[in-house]
């Protein structure tokens, strides 16, 4: 069968954020003084009993028919002011209730807006199994999940009723102790319940460290069927590899590129990571115990992560070869740190490995429950706007299974099976293709590594240690330019290549990889090109470049300034180490700098002068300038790359026994 290459470009994708909460307002209060309104009433009748009291008093029969007349218009006015008082009331309440109802059909439109939007985003990240056959025939999407993104080995197993991710909240009132008005209130509560969930989400898992699945064999395989298919369409073999311990459900798996070993063959193609018993396995315990030794290797300089594809491994806990297979991983600090993921079906929980990261619990009717726990306690989901990003990635907690016929799955793995990321590493192959920078510094991806990982501080053997090219067993070849004295080839050496044989690519990769492997502080350049070709062009924005300087052949005073600043540079360098203490190299000043007696830096400078046998010929003192280097530039820290296109005899009198390397 043959292969095809799949290129994989930028990801159309944006990343998850929390988007702005909805803000509801204050329910409307009851509002107070009821009794302050019959007061108000009575105070006139009072003021005119009193009144009519006092005619009355006088005897006076005008007075007497004058006083009756006004104690029936008082008692009319303090009737009306009291009806009026209660109905203005009235009025205004049912004014605040029917803008508040207003006001809650405007945002229930808003958060179901939000609601569809989350439901869309959430169905393009994680498709229905019926899609995935699109996902691999879209160039876009197939293998689209880099190692940095959010949803990196979050993987679909069903789908259920969710939350809503935005987080929506009430305004409170400015009077702690009012009463909110009934109806307004009851409005308020019946549009949060019909809109605080979502119908027909997704519901994912994040497929890392230990995932149990317990239930009933039908359901677990089930669910292994549908997060094996998720990952394998989403995340390339280049990130993610699969071992299958006893194959148990149909040989679809077996198509699968991601089971494939990158190193060892059946004939020619990989050779499929499948095993049976323990001598099946051996492949496996390898890769396990390099991984542990990895581990302990970084953790010497706090590295705590593995550069690897995650590596997961399928398992049923109610064989013994399934239960021996997840003994081996305790090897590792944890499953997680190795990059490595334990999917392991068990028909109860008795029988699932000591320590899960998520739990999926499944019932017969194909309904399921996930607990993401956390030092072996169920965590709870996070509320309000801290839970965005879960409730967008997961879903929910509960729903029912994606039930993924087997041939379905075959058709999506046959699909599956003829890609690749790059050509197969086949016996005789490594030398025939072309490797990328990142790919053979172990980088997944230039837009999202992290350069602060990168430029951590090196072992004493990887200081200035870096790949330039593939041998044929596709394995790394690395120019070390230390000096012997420290294991090294260096310090200085000698390039030779005639025009179109790959020197100018050689030198860029030579220098990107050093720039890539030591920050700024450990490592400075100066870069010549005496004819002004493009082996350095675009480098000059680097915090490591000292100097870039080409196009010398037309530019005689331009050499003669060249010459004059590497002399100053040594000069100044031999000036630092004696003002620190008469120090012997630039290693002991790092030591002191290290333990803080000094601040200035010292880096390591990398001199790389192209077409050096015409920088020669335009200016011979060069010469004695190159041998004062290879002289004292191990102790100052000063290391020569000379390229030429030929070497012609007796142009390096003098120089030839500083040259390590060629």
């Amino acid at each position: 069968m043959s292969t095809r290459i799949v290129h994989r470009p930028a990801r159309l994708h944006k990343k998850i954020k929390a988007d702005k909460p909805i803000e509801i307002a204050a329910v409307p209060t009851i509002r107070g003084g009821g009794g302050g309104g019959v007061l108000m009433a009575l105070m006139p009748i009072v003021g005119g009993a009193g009144m009519v009291m006092m005619m009355m008093s006088s005897g006076n029969p005008i007075r007497m028919a004058i006083g009756s007349v006004m104690i029936v218009v008082v008692l009319f006015t303090a009737v009306g002011a009291f009806a009026r008082n209660r109905t203005g009331k009235r009025k205004q309440a049912e004014d605040d209730r029917v803008r508040f109802i207003e006001h809650l059909g405007q945002v229930e439109e808003e958060i179901r807006e939000r609601a569809q939007t989350q439901r869309s985003e959430a169905l393009m990240r994680n498709p229905a199994p019926e899609m995935l056959a699109d996902v691999v025939r879209d160039p876009y999407r197939i293998w689209e999940r880099r190692r940095g993104d959010e949803d990196f080995l979050i993987t679909r197993i069903g789908s259920g009723i969710g939350e809503l991710a935005t987080h929506v909240f009430v305004k409170p009132t400015n009077d702690p102790m009012a009463i909110s008005e009934p109806i307004a209130q009851a409005h308020l509560d019946r549009m949060l319940r019909r809109t605080r969930t979502i119908e027909g989400l997704p519901m994912s898992i994040p497929a890392r460290g230990v995932i149990s699945l317990v239930g009933p064999l039908e359901q677990t395989t089930a669910a292994v069927r549908s997060i094996v298919l998720q990952a394998a369409v989403f995340h390339a073999p280049d990130d993610l590899r699969i071992h299958v311990a006893q194959p148990y459900d149909g040989d679809w798996l077996l198509w699968l590129p991601h089971i494939l070993s990158p190193e060892l063959f059946d004939g020619p193609i990989g050779k499929r990571e499948v095993s049976h018993d323990e001598e099946s396995a051996t492949e496996l315990v390898e890769e396990i115990t390099s991984r542990v030794e990895e581990l302990a290797e970084k953790s010497k300089y706090r590295e705590a992560t593995l550069d690897r594809p995650f590596f997961m491994v399928i398992v049923d806990m109610d064989t013994p070869h399934g239960k021996w297979v997840a003994g081996q991983l305790s090897a590792l600090p944890s499953v997680a740190s190795g990059r490595m993921v334990l999917l392991a079906m068990s028909s109860s929980q008795y029988l699932e490995p000591s320590h899960v990261d998520v739990r999926v619990l499944l019932e017969d009717d194909n309904t399921f429950e996930v607990q993401l726990l956390s030092r072996g306690e169920i965590q709870e989901p996070a509320e309000g706007e801290e839970g965005y990003v879960e409730r967008m990635l997961y879903g929910g907690r509960k729903g029912t299974l994606d039930i993924i016929p087997i041939s379905l799955a075959e058709a999506i793995t046959r699909q599956l099976s003829p890609l690749r990321l790059v050509e197969d590493a086949t016996p005789d192959a490594p030398l025939e293709q072309t490797i990328a920078l990142d790919a053979m510094l172990g980088i997944q991806d230039f837009a999202t590594y992290s350069i602060e990982e990168a430029w951590k501080p090196r072992s004493t053997e990887d200081f200035l240690n870096v790949p330039y090219g593939i041998d044929s067993e596709a394995k790394p070849i690395k120019l070390d330019i230390k000096e012997s004295a420290k294991n090294g080839m260096g310090p200085h050496g000698l390039c030779v290549g005639a025009t179109g044989s790959g020197k100018s690519e050689v030198l860029r990769t030579l220098v990107l990889s050093q720039v890539i492997c030591h920050p700024p502080d450990q490592l400075s350049l100066v870069l010549v090109d005496f004819k002004g070709g493009a082996t350095f062009a675009g480098l000059e924005p680097l915090p490591h470049t000292a100097a870039i300087v080409d196009n010398l052949e037309d530019a005689a005073g331009l050499v003669d300034r060249l010459h004059d600043s590497i002399l100053g540079e040594i000069q100044r360098r031999q000036r630092v180490l004696q003002a620190a203490g008469n120090l012997a190299n630039v290693g002991e000043y790092n030591e002191l700098r290290n333990q803080g007696k000094v601040t200035d830096p010292l880096p390591v400078l990398f001199v790389v002068i192209d077409e050096f046998g015409e920088l020669l010929a335009a200016k011979p003192e060069f010469v004695d300038l190159f041998v004062q280097i290879g002289r004292i530039g191990r102790s100052i820290g000063v290391h020569l790359l000379l390229a030429s296109q030929r070497l012609e005899e007796g142009r390096l009198k003098g120089l030839e026994s500083y040259l390590s390397y060629r």
